[in-house]
């Protein structure tokens, strides 16, 4: 009975240790993905500062206008795919702790088992 209750937790936490594997395998996907959005709208935005620079030469004041609407919003839209990878990268720092934790557990636990059984 307390075998069988031994290897239930020992599945348990093997399981609970892929689960963790995984999303962590899965943020590191989403966050290079996000990486990888940041960096295309990072190179558009250096691309559209050039056309902006090339339409100063049209009404100064509507080009003004309109590159400070590209600007403010180029700026939004890094400050928001920034935001992303802060929260992925403290989401997988979390999940990590997790595993290592449950790693922990479960060698304390093996070496208590081993230990019970060698005082059997």
């Amino acid at each position: 009975m307390c075998e069988e209750y031994e290897r239930h937790i020992l599945k348990l936490t093997e399981q609970h240790e892929q689960a963790i594997n995984s999303l962590l395998d899965q943020f590191k996907a989403h966050l290079s993905r996000v990486q990888e959005a940041y960096e295309k709208s990072k190179k558009e935005s250096e691309q559209l500062k050039m056309i902006n620079e090339e339409k100063l030469t049209m009404t100064e004041a509507d080009n003004k206008e309109e590159i400070n609407k590209i600007n403010a919003k180029q700026v939004e839209e890094k400050k928001s795919l920034l935001d992303v990878i802060d929260e992925l990268k403290k989401d997988m720092q979390t999940l990590m702790w997790q595993r290592d934790r449950l790693q922990r557990e479960k060698e304390m636990f093996l070496r208590k088992r081993q230990a019970e059984e060698q005082a059997a």
